[in-house]
C-alpha cells in the first residue's frame, strides 16, 4: 500500500476564531503561494466567512495579494476570491460566504518593503 504525499499542502482543518499563517514571512517580491488550508463547513452544510489579513515590513510601493480558493487542493483549481492592491503596513478585509473547501494566501508581486506575511481566519 503506497501513500502518495502532497508536499504543496497542509490540510489542515481549520478551526473557527484561530488565525493560521497560510504566507509565512517572504522576503521575496515574485509570486508566492502560502499554504492551502481545509476550510471547515458550519454544522448544516453552510459555508464559512473568511477574514484573510496582510502585515508588510517596511513601506512598499506597490503590493498585490490575493485569497485564492478551490474545491480540492490541485494547484488548477485555485480561483482568485478577493484581491487587494493596497500599499497598506496592514490591513483585514473579509470574503464570504465562502463555498470553497480549501483557502490560501497569494503575493501576486510587491515592490518595495522588507518582508509581507499572510493570515487568515474563518467564522
Amino acid at each position: 500500500h503506497e501513500v502518495m504525499a502532497d508536499t504543496t499542502a497542509r490540510h489542515v482543518l481549520m478551526n473557527p476564531g484561530i488565525r493560521e499563517r497560510s504566507l509565512a514571512v517572504t522576503t521575496g517580491t515574485s509570486d508566492t503561494k502560502g499554504d492551502a488550508y481545509n476550510l471547515p463547513r458550519q454544522e448544516g452544510g453552510l459555508p464559512r466567512t473568511v477574514t484573510w489579513e496582510v502585515t508588510v515590513v517596511g513601506s512598499p510601493s506597490a503590493l498585490s495579494m490575493q485569497l485564492q480558493g478551490a474545491m480540492t487542493d490541485t494547484e488548477a483549481e485555485f480561483t482568485v476570491l478577493d484581491a487587494d492592491d493596497a500599499t497598506l503596513v496592514s490591513y483585514a478585509r473579509t470574503f464570504g460566504p465562502c463555498n470553497y473547501n480549501f483557502i490560501r494566501i497569494r503575493q501576486v508581486t510587491r515592490t518595495g518593503g522588507t518582508s509581507v506575511a499572510g493570515d487568515i481566519v474563518v467564522s
